[in-house]
C-alpha cells in the first residue's frame, strides 16, 4: 500500500485522469451499444419465473402461441366458426348499408343535377321559343312580354335553388354499439346509501347533464368518433341514452318517471334471457328465443352487458348502484389531452360523481408523471450536496463528490448491459440512484471526518506538505477503508443476495444495485483520496466565508445534540437497549402480525396512489361490470370460449414443461415440450 499512498501524495492527477478516462469510456460504450432504458410499460418483470407455477404459465402460453387456438372441448372450434360467420356477415351487413345510404344520396343529387340541367335546358329553349314568338307577333302587348320573361326567370332561380340546397341527412341514433376499447366513466351516486339506486329521474338526469359536461371537456371534438353523413361527434353510450332510444326522445333530457317505471319493468323481464344466454348482441340482427321488446336495438343486452353492475337484479326488483358513460373516444395516447382538460368539478355535479375511468393512458401517465417528479431526485440530490458543502466547508470537494456518484452510475451501467449482458433493465433500477447518492454521501462524510481530524495531528512546522498529506491519507485511509469497506460490501451483499428471488424485475435490481455500491467503494478509495490530496497541497477550494458565519448557530446546535445523544447511550446504555428493543419487538409484531404486510389482493399492478380514478377503475369498480368480467376471462386465459362467467380451470396431458428461457429477460420464453 506503500506505493499507492506515495502515488496519491505525489501523483494524484495521474488517478484523477485514469479514472476520467476509464468512467468516460464505459459511459460512452454503455449508451452507444445499448438503446436507452424503455419504462412505457413498468409492469414488465414483476413475475416469477423459476416456480413450478411459473413453468407451468410459461408452457402454457407457449401452447397458445404455437396452436394460435386451443380449446377446451371441439364443439367450441364449430361455436367459433359461426361465431366469426355471424360477424363477418353483420360487417358487411354495415357496409353495405352504409354504401346504400352513400349511393341514395349520391344518386338523388345527381338526379337533382340532371333534372336541373334539363329544366334549364327547357327554360332556354322556351325563352327563345316564346322570345321569337313576341318578335313575329303583334297580339302581345308589352307588360305581357315583361310578365313572360318575368316567370321564366322566377321558374329558372328556382331550379337554381334546388342546385344549392344539400341532399338529406340520413343519420342513427347512435353509430355503433359500446365496446371495450372505448373510454368509459364510472358513475356512482353521492353519498350513496346501501339500498339506495340510480333508477330514478332526478339521478338520471344529473347522469345526463354529467355526459354533457364531459362531451364539452377541450380537445373532445379533436378526437371523437364521427358520424358518416354529419361529421359530427357520435353519441355516448349511457343508461339515460338508451332509455331516451326505446321512449322515441331525442336526448336523456326529455325522460320522465314513465320512461323510468317502463326500463324498470323490462329489463326485469328480460334479464333471465340475459341470466340464461340467451339474448346475446346478436338478437337484434338473428333470431332468438326470447321477447321481441328485449332485442329491440339491442339495448338491453348493452344496458345489462356494458352500462350497469353486474347485481342490478335482486329479488325481481333492480338495483342500479354504478353505471358507466361510453364515449366515442379511442383508447390511446391521443386522449392524454383530454384527460388533461378534465377539470375536477366536473367530476361531480352535486349529486352523481365519476369515482372511476379507463382511457387506456395509465402506461402513458406514468411514463409523463414519471419525467415530471425527476426533480423530486434532483431536490433530494441538492440537498445532500448543501449538507456535504456545510459539512466539508469546500465546493471542490462537495462538487467531485457528485461526479465520483455519477461515474459510479455510468460504470454499473455499462457492466450491467455489456458484461453482464443483461437486456432488460426495470423500473425498479432507478431507485437505486436515490439509495447511492445516500451511500456516496456518507461515504464522503466519514472519509473528510477521519481527514480533519489527522490532518491537524500531523500538521507542524517542521514538516513540508507533501510529507503531512502522506501521514494524512496513510492514517485516513487505514481507517476510513476499513469502515467503508465493511458498509459497502455488507450493502451490496444483501442487495446481490436478491438474485434467489424468482421475481425477474427483483434480481435485475439487486445485481444492478449490488454492482452501483462496489463500483461507488472503487471510486471512494481512488477518486476521492486523489481529489483531497490535491486540495491538500494547493489548497484550491472554496470556503464558505461569508456563510459560515450565519451556519454557526445551526452547526453548535447540531453539535449539541450529538453530544447529549453520545452522553445519553453512555450514561443510560441499558435504559438504552431496553427502549429500543421493545421498539423493534412492536414493530416485527405490526410487519408479521397486526395488522401485518397484505398481498396483494388483484392481478392488476398499482402505479398511482389508491384514490386515483384509474387505480380506482382497476382495483374496485372494473368487476362490478359483465364486459369487464368477460374480457378478463377470455383475453386474459387466452382460451376461445362461451363463457358462463365461471373461473375456467384448464388440464392439459402430453406436456412436459421446462423453462429454458432467461429468467434475466421476460420477454424470454423458450420452453422444451415433451
Amino acid at each position: 500500500m506503500g506505493f499507492y499512498y506515495k502515488l496519491l501524495t505525489n501523483r494524484p492527477h495521474i488517478l484523477i485522469l485514469a479514472v476520467i478516462l476509464f468512467s468516460g469510456s464505459c459511459i460512452i460504450a454503455g449508451y452507444t451499444f445499448n438503446k436507452l432504458p424503455d419504462f412505457s410499460d413498468p409492469t414488465i418483470g414483476f413475475e416469477s419465473r423459476g416456480t413450478i407455477i411459473g413453468e407451468k404459465l410459461t408452457a402454457w402460453k407457449n401452447l397458445l402461441s404455437d396452436n394460435k387456438l386451443l380449446v377446451a372441448n371441439p364443439k367450441e372450434l364449430l361455436l367459433a366458426a359461426e361465431i366469426e360467420k355471424i360477424n363477418n356477415k353483420q360487417l358487411q351487413r354495415r357496409k353495405n348499408i352504409n354504401q346504400l345510404k352513400l349511393n341514395k344520396i349520391q344518386n338523388k343529387y345527381q338526379l337533382n343535377q340532371s333534372q336541373i340541367k334539363n329544366d334549364e335546358n327547357f327554360i332556354n329553349i322556351e325563352r327563345r321559343d316564346r322570345t321569337k314568338y313576341v318578335k313575329n307577333s303583334s297580339i302581345l302587348t308589352h307588360d305581357q312580354n315583361e310578365n313572360v320573361l318575368g316567370n321564366e326567370e322566377k321558374l329558372h332561380g328556382q331550379f337554381k335553388k334546388k342546385l344549392v340546397n344539400k341532399p338529406d341527412k340520413i343519420e342513427g341514433f347512435f353509430c355503433d354499439s359500446p365496446r371495450f376499447e372505448y373510454a368509459h366513466f364510472v358513475i356512482k351516486k353521492r353519498n350513496q346509501g346501501k339500498n339506495s339506486s340510480l333508477l330514478n329521474i332526478e339521478d338520471f338526469l344529473a347522469i345526463c347533464d354529467m355526459e354533457q359536461r364531459l362531451t364539452m371537456v377541450k380537445g373532445f371534438d379533436f378526437i371523437c368518433e364521427r358520424k358518416i353523413t354529419s361529421q359530427k361527434c357520435c353519441r355516448a353510450w349511457s343508461f339515460p341514452n338508451y332509455i331516451s332510444l326505446l321512449a322515441g326522445k331525442n336526448n336523456c333530457f326529455e325522460l320522465n318517471d314513465t320512461d323510468i317505471r317502463m326500463i324498470k319493468q323490462l329489463i326485469v323481464k328480460c334479464f333471465p334471457y340475459y341470466q340464461s344466454l340467451k339474448l346475446n348482441r346478436n338478437c337484434a340482427e338473428s333470431k332468438c328465443q326470447v321477447p321481441e321488446n328485449c332485442t329491440t336495438h339491442n339495448a338491453v343486452f348493452n344496458i345489462f352487458h356494458f352500462l350497469s353492475n353486474f347485481d342490478l337484479i335482486k329479488d325481481s326488483s333492480a338495483f342500479l348502484k354504478e353505471t358507466i358513460i361510453f364515449l366515442p373516444i379511442a383508447k390511446s395516447s391521443k386522449a392524454l389531452t383530454f384527460y388533461e382538460n378534465i377539470d375536477k368539478s366536473i367530476l361531480n355535479n352535486g349529486r352523481v360523481e365519476i369515482v372511476g375511468m379507463d382511457l387506456g393512458l395509465k402506461n402513458i401517465l406514468f411514463d409523463k408523471y414519471l419525467v415530471e417528479d425527476a426533480f423530486l431526485i434532483v431536490g433530494g440530490a441538492l440537498f445532500v450536496i448543501i449538507c456535504m458543502w456545510l459539512y466539508t466547508s469546500s465546493l471542490f470537494i462537495t462538487t467531485m463528490t457528485i461526479a465520483a456518484i455519477f461515474f459510479s452510475l455510468g460504470i454499473s451501467y455499462f457492466l450491467y448491459t455489456l458484461v453482464f449482458k443483461i437486456n432488460f433493465f426495470p423500473f425498479m433500477n432507478v431507485m437505486a440512484v436515490v439509495i447511492i447518492i445516500g451511500i456516496g454521501a456518507d461515504d464522503a462524510f466519514i472519509f473528510m471526518k477521519i481527514w480533519n481530524t489527522s490532518l491537524s495531528d500531523y500538521t507542524t512546522h517542521s514538516q513540508t506538505k507533501n510529507l503531512q498529506v502522506y501521514l494524512t491519507l496513510c492514517k485516513t485511509l487505514e481507517h476510513a477503508g476499513v469502515s467503508m469497506f465493511v458498509t459497502s460490501f455488507t450493502t451490496s451483499a444483501a442487495f446481490f443476495a436478491s438474485i434467489i428471488s424468482s421475481i425477474t424485475a427483483i434480481r435485475c435490481f439487486g445485481i444492478f444495485a449490488g454492482t452501483l455500491v462496489l463500483v461507488n467503494y472503487f471510486l471512494m478509495m481512488t477518486w476521492l483520496p486523489a481529489i483531497v490530496s490535491i486540495r491538500g497541497k494547493t489548497n484550491l477550494e472554496f470556503r464558505l466565508f461569508k456563510f459560515k458565519n450565519i451556519w454557526r448557530p445551526t452547526l453548535k446546535l447540531i453539535q449539541c445534540l450529538e453530544n447529549n445523544i453520545i452522553k445519553l447511550v453512555n450514561m443510560y446504555s441499558i435504559f438504552t437497549i431496553i427502549c429500543l428493543s421493545i421498539i423493534g419487538i412492536y414493530s416485527s409484531f405490526v410487519v408479521l402480525c397486526k395488522p401485518q404486510l397484505q398481498l396483494p389482493d388483484t392481478v392488476d399492478f398499482k402505479l398511482f396512489v389508491k384514490e386515483h380514478p384509474f387505480e380506482m377503475y382497476d382495483t374496485k369498480y372494473k368487476n362490478r361490470f359483465w364486459f369487464e368480467r368477460v374480457h378478463s376471462v377470455i383475453i386474459k386465459s387466452g382460451i376461445l370460449s362461451n363463457s358462463n362467467y365461471k373461473l375456467p380451470l384448464r388440464f392439459v396431458w402430453g406436456v412436459l414443461p421446462f423453462d429454458s428461457g432467461n429468467y434475466l429477460d421476460p420477454l424470454s420464453r423458450d420452453v422444451w415440450m415433451k
